[in-house]
């Protein structure tokens, strides 16, 4: 088994393709090296056969505890891990090392720790359930989506949403925007982003900047594992922006909800009837956008003009 190590995130904030162009540079720890941990833990299980609730059971946890470890949502104890290892029949010295690594390396401070102090209540939760995540999908009225969002454009909607951050603290959140978009850049997750018109033609900056994300939006469009649709004219409900994410291969699984609140506050929600109703205005919104083929055509109209 080849164990994945998730390279860290250096240098300045630039325009970069948000899902399509890694870097490789020091190691983040928290979150990262935890989904890492997860996956290769959850593989081991799955290639033997073996039930959550029994390797739970041995381990003296509930199952969705383990389901919580196995989608990165929960950090692992060495100990935990030092049991699976014994219960999966890891024996090769190396491999067990690597792993044990692993697990104490993931309970070091989160890789976004460094910007903790300019962080709204919820958002560094947030981002270690974001990077957990297996898929993203999301709303929006009035902004283009977080990670979709060019250096500029991030600059400018941090402005919008927080005017009281001075000049310094908008250039560190901006270098935390392009850690993250980096950070995603690595991951399997997909994201289903839907947009309403409004973020796309009712501009929140310069011209040149806005036809740049424009430019930006219509590339992503056209990537594997992202779904683009903007929403019609007149859509069949109105809601406000709002996130899903799911931990699990199963779509359909209940995940969380996340909404944004007033001066860029984070609310999460992990109440299953509050996903359920959440994800029925999702499917509503599928339905009767535009196409992704029609939403790209859009776009590129847009970034030609």
């Amino acid at each position: 088994m080849t164990v994945i190590r998730p390279a860290s995130i250096s240098g300045p904030p630039h325009e970069r393709h948000p899902v399509t162009c890694p870097s490789e540079p020091a190691q983040p720890a928290g979150a990262p090296l935890r989904r890492s941990l997860a996956l290769a833990l959850r593989d081991l299980r799955r290639t033997r056969s073996l039930r959550l609730e029994d390797v739970a059971a041995r381990l003296g946890i509930a199952p969705s505890t383990l389901s919580r470890i196995e989608t990165g949502q929960a950090p692992i104890r060495v100990s935990y891990v030092t049991i699976m290892l014994d219960i999966y029949g890891i024996n090769d010295t190396e491999e067990r090392a690597e792993l044990i690594r692993l697990a104490a390396q993931s309970q070091h401070q989160p890789w976004w720790h460094d910007y903790d102090n300019l962080l709204t209540p919820g958002t560094g939760h947030y981002l270690d359930l974001e990077y957990a995540a297996t898929t993203i999908r999301t709303y929006t009225a009035r902004l283009i989506p977080d990670l979709l969002q060019t250096p500029a454009y991030a600059a400018a909607a941090i402005a919008a949403a927080r005017p009281c951050l001075r000049t310094d603290d908008i250039t560190r959140l901006l270098a935390l925007h392009t850690t993250r978009r980096e950070l995603h850049a690595r991951t399997r997750t997909t994201l289903h982003a839907i947009i309403d018109p409004a973020a796309i033609t009712t501009p929140i900056t310069s011209p040149h900047i806005m036809q740049t994300q424009i430019h930006c939006l219509a590339a992503t469009a056209a990537t594997p594992r992202v779904t683009l649709q903007i929403t019609r004219p007149a859509p069949p409900l109105t809601s406000p922006p709002f996130t899903l994410l799911t931990f699990t291969d199963n779509p359909d699984r209940p995940g969380i909800s996340c909404c944004p609140a007033p001066a860029g506050h984070l609310v999460i929600n992990r109440k299953n009837t509050t996903y359920t109703d959440t994800r029925a205005i999702f499917d509503t919104l599928t339905r009767t956008a535009l196409t992704p083929a029609a939403s790209l055509a859009v776009l590129t109209e847009l970034a030609n003009q």
